[in-house]
């Protein structure tokens, strides 16, 4: 759903980066950005949470997703204990 005015669109992304400084600030957004490619995936995100039923919730509080602007797939991912991103 991209039939937002400039202003409509320019509000939600503004939103969709202050729910991912939320996420950040409470320790569950590791990384987050977009692709330099602009094809169907626009970007990434990766959460410190114990499963995909942990993330969704986050996920669907996101403003772009929740006005259709952005939608998501949710894949598990692990990484060796201890592991760390700088």
């Amino acid at each position: 759903n991209r039939g937002q005015s400039k202003e409509e669109a320019q509000a939600l992304q503004t939103a969709h980066l202050t729910h991912q400084d939320k996420m950040s600030e409470e320790g569950l957004l590791l990384v987050a950005g977009p692709f330099a490619s602009d094809g169907e995936k626009r970007g990434i995100l990766i959460l410190d949470v114990g499963s995909i039923q942990e993330a969704e919730p986050h996920i669907k509080e996101d403003p772009m997703v929740k006005e259709g602007r952005l939608n998501y797939e949710l894949l598990e991912w692990w990484t060796m204990k201890g592991s760390v991103i700088k």
